[in-house]
């Protein structure tokens, strides 16, 4: 049995593994001074699938995620959440962020470049990492690597 599976995806009649990965910028670790709402999320199922499904009917649905982090052996819990006020007409947002964030890479030493990557383990918590750029450690990164926007990309193994 592996020691780290991965959130799964169908395509045709084929199952593809996936993990998903974002470049860290200095506006996702707070060091730009602006009061963005954590970290931006692609639309993508691939990257949505690895947080809970929200109510997309309510107005900038919400919920709190568990998050392991392996190399502090803890869970933080962060927000998964879609500003949908572009539905409504109540605004013009219309994306998927990440909040908490700020808090818990600079706990986990964090520094623009590096990679937060996401995986799910075999009981279905979702795993976060930072993969140190400076030490290469992005060089660790196996399969097929598709770019996303955001500094996002999609890794199928």
């Amino acid at each position: 049995m592996e020691s780290s599976p991965r959130i799964t995806t169908q395509e045709g009649n084929c199952k593809v593994r996936v993990k998903v990965s974002k470049r860290l910028s200095a506006n996702d670790l707070g060091l730009t001074g602006t009061h963005q709402a954590g970290i931006l999320i692609p639309k993508r199922q691939e990257v949505i699938g690895f947080f809970p499904m929200l109510d997309e009917e309510s107005y900038n649905p919400s919920c709190k995620v568990a998050i392991f982090l392996p190399d502090l052996g803890e869970f933080v819990e962060l927000r998964f959440i879609h500003y949908n006020g572009k539905r409504t007409g109540a605004s013009t947002r219309d994306e998927y962020r990440l909040t908490g964030t700020t808090r818990v890479l600079r706990v986990l030493g964090a520094s623009e470049g590096d990679i937060l990557e996401f995986t799910r383990s075999a009981n279905g918590d979702v795993h976060v990492r930072v993969l140190d750029a400076s030490a290469n450690d992005e060089g660790n990164i196996f399969g097929d690597v598709i770019p996303l926007s955001g500094g996002w990309q999609l890794i199928r193994i």
